[in-house]
This record gives C-alpha cells, structure tokens and sequence, in this order.
C-alpha cells in the first residue's frame, strides 16, 4: 500500500469520525425529541404530518438537483459561477415554496383532510430556506469544514427539537412537526450562510448551470425515482389504509432507517468531498471502497439481526407500548438493513468516478423492484404485507449495484468481492442462532433487549475474531492503539528470527 493511501485512508477516517460525532448528536437530540413527542402526540398526528413530509420531500429533490454533487466534483467552478448558481438557487426556491403551498389544496382533497392544507402553506417556508441551503451547504462540504458542519447539525438539530417540544406541550398537535421542520431549515441556511457569503448573480445565470448540467441530470433523475421508490409505501397506505397504520408504519421505517441515516450517510457523506480531487485514482478509490463495505457489512450484520429479534422491545423501549404495530413493521423491515448498508457506500462511488449515468440506470431497476413490491404488498390487503415486500425488495439494489459497479466502474472480479463477503453471512447465521435459543427465555422489556443485545454482541464479536474479521474492524482505532496492538505479534516474530 501506497504512502498516499494511507494518508488517504487516514484523512476519510478522520473526517468521517468528526461527521459521526456530530451526526450522532444531532441524532441523539433527534431521538429524544421523538421520544418526548411519541409520548405527547397521537399516532395520527405524526401520520397527518407524514403526508405531507412525503411531498416535502418530492420538492427537495428539484431545490437540489444535483447542484450540490456538482459543485463539490467540478474544481473548475469559479467565484461568479458559485454566485449564479447561488442566484439560480433563490429564483428555484421561491418558485418551489410557493407551488408547494398552491400544492396544498389537492394533497388535502386526495386524503380528504382538510388540515393538509395549513401544513403544507406553513411547510412552504421549509422548502424555501432548504433550497436557499444548496450553495452554501455545498461550499462546506467542498473546503471540508466538517468541524463546522458538525456543530451547525447539533445546535441547529437542538434548538429545533425545543421548539418543536415545546409547541406540542402547548397544545399545537402536528403542527409541533411542522415548528422542529421550519426551525431547523431556516437555522441551517443562516449558518451556512453566515459562514460562506455567497452574494446571488442573475444575470447569465443559465450558464453556469449548463456547466454542471451533464453531471448534476443524472444524479437528480436518481434521486428523483429514489424518491418514488422510498416513499410510494408511504402515500399508499395513507391512501389505503389511513394515517393511524401510516403513522406506525413510519416509525418503523425510521428505525430501520437509523442505521443508514446515521452511520452509512455519515461515511458516505465524507467520501465523495475527501476523493473529488483524486477523481482519476481507480485504484485508491477502490481501496477505499472496499474497506467501506467491509466494515460497514459487519455492523449491518449485528444491527439487522438485532432488530430481527428484539423488534418488540426496542419499539416499546423508545416509543412506549401505544406504538405495539410498529414492532410487527420493524421485524419485516429488518431483513433489508444489511444488503442497505452493504451497498450504502456504492452512491458516492458512482459520484466520484462521473457515473452518474450509470447510477440513474441501476436506481431504475431497482425502484421497479421496490415499488413492486408496495404494490404486491397493498393488493394483499395488509401494512405488514407492505412491510415484507419492501423490506424483500432492498435485496435488488444488492445484485444490481454492486455487481456493474465492480466489474464495469473497477474492473474488479465480483467473485472476489463476494467472497470476502462469506464470512459476514456466516456471522448471522451464528447470531440469529443464539438469539433463536433465547427467545423461550421468560424475558420482558428492557431486561430482555439488554440480554438480548449483550448476546449478540457476545455472539458477533467472538465470531469476527474466529473468522479472523478483526483486521476490518482495526481501521476504526486510532493509529497508536493499532500499533500497540501488532506490537507483541511483531516482537514474537523477531524472537522466533
């Protein structure tokens, strides 16, 4: 291994260590904030709300489209370019914010609440500051600020989830979701922009986004059936089945979600910064790749079994028992968060090596087999069977992602790579085993998750060292410590010299 890898290597890890402490924080906040309004809120009002975060969603995917890719890859952008990009991205939000409020009307016609309507005209403002974000959010990823991007996650996440408690304690209903939404959006563009004065140029504004347009069109069309394909479950069974099953279903979505959201983006989300400049590097980036995956396999591993076997007392630990549903929701979903993980570093492996016409292509097929599966779910007549399908179906993205990705983007051997895999499958297999043996056990609450979690982690540490797996895991300690601990091999090697 090359000296610069190991730089490399070390600079990825560092970075990624600063966004998982921030993005844990913010997720730390996030969850007690979720926790404290479970207990103050009905389930229909998180559903209600839902909806409509459904298409404030769908609206960010064009406050983006891609922009914020484009301008962390494309080191030819200059100043004026920044600026009429910065322009384009005022111009589109205004536009966006009013026609999500117009929006407003049919959403609540559709679903027949009339309440729909007020929670889009106020979420209106979140769409706005969000796309007003794009250009100065991006300028930090790109010079690496991640320090200050960590601590504008946490404080803005913070003051947010005050605002938001508080309004529900007040008596505000689902509109305490709609006060933590605006409050974060509007607090992240005022730091962002405080910290990268980016002053909007119309005029020409046209080409400097016609610079980017052939990178940033591809990743929006991704993004864009993404999107369909996360969410279409969503407007289905609100549609089908009503917001109290919407609202438990989305809270089991967000657990098995949490994995990805905050340890696989947190990695991702430094990559992409950390390998623009060395774009043409194959062999560094497939370095980096793999250990990714590697690692990120494991974890997945422990978490999906985990949340296999445990689902009930994780939802009643965090949520409380009203929310019992989503725990028959949680265990369907489950299945898919290690093949999510797995290919959770595949995204900006596609945005460094300019394929993102490729990742568009892939994301299609894989959207089919998801929104497949939805469908086959809802014509069963059952949340669950929606939440089986769906979790199946994540298993797509693993055989179609990875496979082109390694052989057409790498020019790597997919056998290979698979087979670095193997031991990872035999760890479930030994985890769900013991876990199986406990679930006769007379155990309830919080002492059965903690018997259970203390098992499985007993269970996947013991296996990785077996299965000699550790030397992955490694990477994650600080240099010093990796070096103590190869100290004493390396001495008895002398010895035996």
């Amino acid at each position: 291994m090359s000296a610069s890898t190991r730089t490399g290597e070390t600079s990825i890890k560092r970075a990624a260590l600063i966004n998982m402490a921030s993005r844990y924080g913010a997720a730390v906040v996030h969850l007690v904030y979720s926790i404290v309004l479970a207990r103050i809120l009905a389930p229909a009002d998180f559903g209600i709300v839902a909806i409509a975060q459904v298409f404030v969603t769908f609206f960010a995917l064009f406050q983006d489209m891609g922009l914020g890719s484009a301008i962390i890859q494309r080191q030819d952008l200059e100043s004026d370019d920044l600026s009429r990009l910065f322009g384009f991205s005022l111009v589109l939000g205004v536009c966006l914010a009013a026609l999500f409020a117009l929006f407003g009307l049919p959403i609540s016609a559709v679903y027949g609440e009339p309440q729909l309507m007020s929670i889009c005209w106020a979420l209106s403002a979140t769409v706005l500051f969000s796309t007003l974000n794009t250009v100065p959010n991006a300028l930090l990823m790109k010079s690496r600020r991640f320090i200050v991007v960590g601590m504008r996650q946490v404080l803005c996440a913070l003051a947010a989830s005050v605002a938001g408690v508080a309004s529900a304690a007040l008596g505000a209903g689902p509109y305490a979701i709609v006060i933590y939404s605006i409050s974060n959006a509007l607090l992240a563009f005022l730091w962002n922009y405080a910290t990268n004065r980016v002053v909007p140029q119309f005029r020409a504004m046209l080409v400097s986004v016609r610079k980017v347009f052939s990178y940033s069109a591809w990743l929006f069309g991704f993004n864009l059936i993404n999107y369909f394909s996360r969410n279409a479950d969503n407007l289905l069974i609100g549609y089908f089945f009503g917001t109290a099953d919407l609202g438990n279903y989305g809270k089991a979505y967000q657990l098995m979600q949490m994995p990805q959201t905050y340890l696989t983006s947190m990695v991702a989300g430094v990559v992409h910064p950390m390998l623009a400049e060395q774009q043409d590097d194959l062999d560094r980036i497939y370095y980096v790749f793999v250990r990714m995956t590697k690692v990120l396999s494991l974890i997945g591993v422990l978490v999906s079994i985990l949340c296999l076997f445990a689902a009930d007392e994780i939802v009643d630990l965090l949520y409380g028992p009203q929310w019992t549903s989503s725990a028959v929701y949680l265990r369907c979903l489950a299945v898919s968060i290690w093949s999510q993980m797995v290919c959770g570093a595949s995204g900006p492996m596609f945005q460094v090596l300019n394929r993102t016409k490729e990742q568009f292509v892939r994301g299609a097929l894989i959207a089919c087999a998801v929104v497949g599966g939805i469908l086959t779910g809802v014509a069963l007549g059952s949340v669950e069977a929606v939440a089986a399908f769906v979790g199946a179906s994540y298993w797509v993205a693993f055989l179609l992602l990875l496979p082109f990705l390694i052989r057409r983007s790498f020019g790597r051997s997919i056998i290979a790579f698979l087979r670095m895999l193997v031991p990872d499958a035999l760890i479930a297999v030994g985890v769900s085993l013991v876990l199986f043996l406990l679930n006769p056990l007379p155990l309830q609450g919080t002492l059965s998750l903690v018997v259970k979690t203390l098992a499985a982690g007993i269970t996947w540490l013991a296996l990785i060292v077996a299965l000699g797996q550790s030397k992955w895991l490694e990477a994650l300690l600080p240099t010093r410590l990796r070096r103590k601990l190869h100290r004493p091999s390396e001495r008895n090697s002398h010895d035996k010299a």
